[in-house]
């Protein structure tokens, strides 16, 4: 299936998915090892924080996004 997308553009966003997938998996684990170090911290609450991070960057992308796609100045490109 060739959808005709340029083959350096396609491994950016392979390392990219591979990148981020890799870097939220180590997230909560590394937030565990830090709770030891905050007084009344749990597991609990760093997996409540980066699931919660994780969600606002998922819901307020998108939006974001449009809006500086709808800018005209082309400046913001470089």
């Amino acid at each position: 299936m060739n959808f005709g997308i340029n083959r350096v553009i396609k491994y950016l966003i392979l390392s990219d998915l591979i990148f981020f997938t890799g870097w939220g998996l180590i997230t909560p684990i590394f937030a565990i090892f830090i709770v030891e170090k905050i007084q009344g911290g749990n597991a609990f609450v760093a997996g409540l924080a980066a699931g919660l991070d994780s969600f606002l960057i998922s819901l307020l992308r998108f939006p974001f996004a449009t809006f500086l796609d709808s800018l005209k100045d082309k400046r913001k490109s470089f």
